[in-house]
């Protein structure tokens, strides 16, 4: 698993980094489960029919390696794994409003509602409240437009079939 750890020294640890270093190493104990399986279908019972002692223990050998392989990985992905859950724990604990940067503003959000914010904030609601009014009412203003425009077609249509069926 050293390709996915080669890059990371010069990157900041994040949960998104662990996570896909996670994610590779899953991938690699599935193909090396893969091989496992491989390796079993093609081991033979040695009960000395066509199978060499040699062949048989180099098979076995290759058996060994790749379960040691296979517990290494999952070894590492636990690693991973509680590596990711003590970040993660970190950030829970902070605050999620410190994350949101403020340009030109306050640094912290009771700067933010001393400062007059809560009063625009509700003023913006207001007026998001009323936006939301006239775009319900445009909204039923064309729903009965298409809906003349329906009963229009239909009107038309009406009176080219009977056109159709009653020739003068």
């Amino acid at each position: 698993m050293s390709g996915p750890q080669s890059g990371s020294s010069s990157r900041e640890v994040t949960p998104l980094v662990l996570c896909k270093m996670g994610q590779a190493t899953v991938q690699e104990i599935v193909n090396r489960t893969q091989d496992l399986f491989a390796t079993l279908q093609s081991l033979q019972v040695p009960n000395g029919a066509s199978v060499t002692v040699q062949s048989y223990k180099e098979k076995q050998d290759k058996l060994k390696d790749i379960i040691k392989s296979i517990t290494t990985s999952f070894k590492s992905l636990r690693a991973l794994y509680d590596r990711c859950n003590q970040i993660v724990i970190s950030l829970e604990q902070n605050n999620p409003q410190d994350y949101i940067p403020l340009v030109g503003g306050p640094t912290n959000w009771s700067d933010l509602i001393s400062s007059g914010y809560k009063e625009r904030a509700q003023h913006l609601g207001e007026e998001k409240k009323e936006l939301i009014e006239k775009l319900q009412a445009k909204n039923r203003q064309l729903r009965q437009v298409m809906e003349r425009l329906r009963q229009l077609v239909w009107d038309i249509n009406t009176m080219m079939a009977m056109k159709h069926t009653h020739p003068s």
